[in-house]
């Protein structure tokens, strides 16, 4: 199936997308090993196991340690569940799977699947190209796209189906895509717009959470106050050479600038919600007096 081109290079501009991705890419070779051998009974069974996967090892950065974690994962999971899929990015349940994997196998305890999205929306580009170019085609039409996307018919159909039977995906790309993948409309806006497959402005993660409103002009010390803790968070739970109790105080102490900083946000949000009323009860008081009519759209209030 078609992805995008150039995907890792554009992903330079989002960190956290980009490992994710690099991850899922590790994850994908090593399932690739895992599926073309017996699993981990093989490697324990060879006098040099690395030399056997040597190659692949080696060129997607994989050590022999996450390997051998990654196989014992995979026997598990199938001893559990034989028709288990290890490597199905297109579904929740499957990328929940695949996100447990990498956190086990990988040694990351806080990947989450959530991450997995983004990577999602690069690998089955093709898938709902396809679909969104296929509506109201003719039969020999759609062979022809399904080729060119490289698309399994029956992912296709399984796929369009979705979109019919989800009145919003009819709406615009954006909400096909997430319909597709099973995924938040505003993950599927934030890629499709970084790769330029939708127009729209590309907000980080951090832009996000302050939603780029007026909230941040006026609490813009205080916003920028909270960036710096956390970072300082993640650089303290990341540095070896202080303990568990040096770690839970430095970490205790930067929560405290948060909770104050997020506090002085909210009483800033109060007070700005009073003066509003305020102006805005004048402002009716001021059309009742003078006989006014009411104006169509309140945002001419003030």
């Amino acid at each position: 199936m078609k992805e995008i081109e150039n995907a890792k290079e554009t992903l330079n501009c989002d960190g956290k997308r980009k490992e994710a991705y690099e991850k899922y890419e590790k994850h994908d070779a090593m399932f690739k090993l895992y599926s073309n051998s017996s699993g981990i009974e093989l490697v324990r069974n060879l006098k040099n196991p690395f030399k056997y996967a040597e190659k692949m090892l080696e060129k997607n950065n994989i050590t022999f340690e996450e390997y051998v974690a990654f196989c014992e994962k995979a026997d598990k999971l199938k001893e559990k569940n034989p028709d288990i899929k290890l490597n199905d990015l297109l579904t929740p349940d499957g990328r929940k799977v695949i996100g447990e994997m990498i956190a086990e196998s990988q040694f990351d305890k806080k990947f989450k699947p959530e991450e997995l999205e983004g990577v999602a929306v690069v690998k089955y580009y093709g898938l709902y190209q396809a679909v969104e170019e296929t509506q109201g085609k003719s039969n020999s039409e759609i062979i022809k796209i399904l080729k060119d996307y490289q698309v399994p018919i029956g992912m296709y159909d399984s796929a369009n189906k979705r979109v019919q039977n989800d009145p919003s995906a009819s709406i615009d790309k954006t909400h096909m895509v997430a319909s597709i993948l099973g995924i938040n409309p505003e993950e599927a806006k934030y890629n499709l717009v970084m790769f330029g497959l939708v127009e729209g402005k590309m907000l980080s993660d951090f832009d996000k959470k302050i939603k780029v409103d007026q909230d941040y002009l006026y609490s813009k010390v205080d916003y920028d106050l909270i960036k710096r803790s956390e970072e300082r968070i993640s650089i303290i739970e990341n540095d070896i050479r202080l303990t568990d109790f040096e770690k839970s105080a430095l970490i205790k102490d930067q929560q405290k600038i948060i909770d104050f900083a997020r506090q002085r946000i909210e009483d800033k949000k109060d007070k700005r919600a009073d003066k509003r009323k305020i102006v805005e009860g004048k402002y009716w008081q001021r059309h009742i007096r003078e006989g006014m009519s009411e104006p169509d759209d309140s945002r001419e209030i003030g």
